[in-house]
């Protein structure tokens, strides 16, 4: 089956049904309008995930992806989340702790053992309040 998948910029906005792709190893689909990790989860394929330059600003999805036990590598650049979260590298490590390298940069192991509950809860409510003032959220 099919292990790659590479569509960049062709303004993807869902990535539902991709879970039905069940040998897909490596998934970039940078530059999309991508808002949505959700139907990615339990993909045990999954290796490498691309994401950068989306629009990803929940971290439903994000924690999603923890389901996908092989997955190691994410990009999650240029999206809002990754610019607005607090602590995001520490929180992103902490719900997908297979991860070895986040955003094109190597994970250390210490990366969310910092991170208790409060922290992360702290950050999902600031970025509610900022997708909610931005009005993106009602």
């Amino acid at each position: 089956g099919l292990e790659m998948l590479s569509l960049a910029g062709v303004g993807l906005r869902d990535v539902e049904g991709i879970g039905a792709l069940e040998s897909l190893r490596s998934l970039r689909l940078p530059h999309n309008s991508i808002n949505d990790l959700t139907p990615l989860a339990t993909h045990d394929s999954l290796q490498v995930l691309d994401v950068q330059g989306n629009d990803v600003e929940e971290w439903d999805g994000v924690e999603m992806l923890g389901t996908c036990p092989g997955l190691y590598s994410l990009d999650l650049r240029r999206n809002f989340i990754q610019e607005n979260a607090p602590d995001f590298r520490a929180i992103v490590c902490y719900h997908i702790p297979q991860l070895k390298v986040l955003d094109g940069r190597h994970v250390s192991h210490g990366e969310s053992s910092s991170v208790s509950d409060e922290v992360v809860s702290a950050s999902v409510r600031r970025l509610a309040g900022l997708l909610r003032d931005d009005g993106r959220k009602e």
